[in-house]
Formats: structure tokens, sequence, C-alpha cells
């Protein structure tokens, strides 16, 4: 399923995150352009989405909902990690409601 040199890494990842600012360009731009309601979710020590795309989310969806989860890297490791990230989605899409 995986090379061995990329076993921690999920598919496609290694390829769509070659240079990730560059690529949160085109992704921020599109998201600029949405009128919904946004929720941004960020992990704290994420080795794969660095802070300066999320940033740049940011700039284009200042309305949007940020959350973050402290000490928590991209692949959500730990249990309480995993808890933070579902609790964030499902209090954000009871707020919507």
């Amino acid at each position: 399923m995986y090379d061995d040199h990329d076993f921690d890494v999920p598919p496609g990842v290694s390829a769509r995150f070659t240079n990730p600012d560059a690529d949160a360009g085109l992704l921020a731009a599109a998201l600029g352009q949405f009128r919904g309601d946004t929720l941004i979710l960020e992990s704290a020590l994420d080795e794969v989405i660095p802070h300066s795309v999320i940033e740049k989310y940011l700039q284009f969806a200042p309305t949007a909902q940020h959350r973050v989860t402290a000490d928590a890297t991209h692949a959500l490791t730990e249990a309480s990690w995993r808890e933070k990230f579902r609790s964030s989605i499902v209090e954000w899409f009871s707020q919507q409601l």
C-alpha cells in the first residue's frame, strides 16, 4: 500500500504538499470566493500543513471560525486530539442549525 519511506504518509500527501505555501494560494483563492460558513481546524504541531497555510486561509476567509488543537500533530495520533477534532466539528455544525 505504501512505499517503506512513505509508510507514515497518507496516499497522495507527498505529491500534494510538495510546496504547501504555493498550494495554499490556489486553495485560498477558491476559499475567498466561497460565501458560506467556514470552519478551519489546525493542529498546533502539524508537520504536513504549516501554520503559514492556515494564515493564508484565514486571510481569504476572515469570517471563518478557527480552532487549534494544542500539541496535536497532523495525524491526530492521540485519542484526546481526535476527540477535540470531532467535538470541534460537532459544535460548529450545531451552531449552524
